[in-house]
């Protein structure tokens, strides 16, 4: 039987990959950084975000193209479902609708493209440069918090500081990654070392609830997973469970929230008013526009219906059926069948995808799936580390 030939790529070029996460965290926390600057400081909105990030794209997607046609078939895919999901609504196609498509797609092609078979050269490289933004960002947090800078805040109308980063969306899941960073890598020796209470501190001083739930959760868990004995890991579940009740009702008392309870309720003030923007927007929008096909393969071109909780948003733009393939897309770039189900890694990953059924944004922007990466591969590193400890301990 004759062998089949391996498909050759329609272009031959080679690269060093290792370099090329490093070079985006750089380049994309340096637009970050300067945009958010240029904007509060000078009132000028800054579009460098927006190019870099097309450009980016592009030149990715062209890889995929010209190497790695398998890949570029599967993203293919998702274009069809946004495809048939624009052509049964109208209006249809618009700039906006396009954008938004292009930003769920670069969630998936960051990962495609950097993580590979073996991500150790690339892990060294990019772990320094990470823990760079984390200290430098922290430190302009905590600063801007102590001397009231209030070009760095979250918010206009309450509480809260991000720092260079350019929205507190951006700022929750940058220091929800950074915490399971140094969990992950550092394991309990992270409570030794200074940079690990600047994103304790800096994510009190956000000021976003998903945020401080994730610092809650996460010490638990380290926490948990460190106890041999049963009723000691009781007793920690408990002291945690109080704490994170403690926080909440904490957090509720401040007179922004308190006063959401008061008039809404308790899930309003939770969710910040994205239930009511999810009865009042979103369900009439789907009740007018949408028909079979659109609940299979989605429709949206009007992004301001979106309720910002990122499971209801996806479903919203890729449908039942384009929802559930761009999941699977994610736990296939991303490399998730590789971590051990109820390891810390597991959890703490999980938990991040939890804080978006109360957030948005977390497919929907471009820089936190840069940082994203950075914790699949640090979680990587430590689960191939653990099973090369279990092989040799079995020889």
């Amino acid at each position: 039987m004759r062998n089949k030939k391996r498909k050759k790529p329609l272009l031959k070029f080679n690269f060093d990959k290792s370099y090329l996460l490093p070079i985006f965290l750089i380049l994309f926390f340096g637009v970050e950084a300067w945009s958010a600057i240029k904007t509060e400081i000078w009132g000028i909105k800054s579009y460098l975000p927006m190019i870099v990030k097309t450009l980016v794209l592009i030149s990715i997607f062209c890889y995929f193209l010209f190497y790695d046609r398998k890949k570029f078939l599967m993203l293919s895919v998702l274009l069809v479902v946004f495809i048939i999901g624009q052509l049964a609504i109208n209006p249809t196609f618009n700039f906006s609708a396009i954008g938004s498509f292009s930003k769920y797609l670069f969630f998936l092609l960051i990962p495609a493209l950097v993580l590979d078979k073996n991500n150790s050269a690339q892990a060294d490289k990019s772990f320094a440069i990470f823990e760079g933004i984390v200290f430098i960002n922290s430190v302009v947090v905590i600063l801007s918090y102590v001397f009231g800078w209030d070009v760095f805040r979250s918010y206009e109308d309450r509480f809260g500081y991000v720092g260079l980063l350019i929205a507190s969306a951006t700022g929750t899941y940058f220091y929800c990654v950074a915490l399971a960073y140094y969990l992950l890598k550092y394991n309990i020796k992270a409570f030794r070392k200074f940079e690990f209470y600047l994103i304790a501190v800096s994510i009190i001083l956000l000021g976003t609830k998903s945020a401080l739930l994730y610092l809650i959760l996460s010490l638990g868990t380290i926490a948990f997973s460190q106890l041999k004995d049963l009723k000691k890991k009781i007793i920690t579940i408990l002291i945690f469970f109080m704490i994170g009740a403690f926080s909440l009702y904490f957090f509720l008392q401040s007179s922004i929230s308190k006063k959401i309870t008061e008039e809404y309720g308790l899930i309003t003030s939770i969710l910040s008013y994205r239930d009511i923007h999810f009865t009042n927007q979103t369900l009439p929008y789907i009740e007018e526009n949408w028909n079979v096909i659109n609940y299979l393969f989605g429709g949206l071109t009007i992004m301001s219906k979106r309720p910002q909780m990122e499971y209801f948003d996806l479903l919203l733009f890729f449908g039942i059926l384009g929802s559930s393939y761009y999941l699977y897309l994610v736990y296939k770039f991303y490399k998730l069948k590789n971590l051990s189900f109820g390891s810390l890694p597991f959890f703490l990953i999980l938990f991040l995808f939890a804080a978006a059924f109360i957030s948005g944004n977390f497919f929907y922007n471009g820089s936190t799936s840069i940082y994203f990466v950075v914790l699949i591969l640090v979680a990587l590193e430590v689960s191939k580390k653990k099973d090369a400890i279990s092989n040799n301990s079995i020889d």
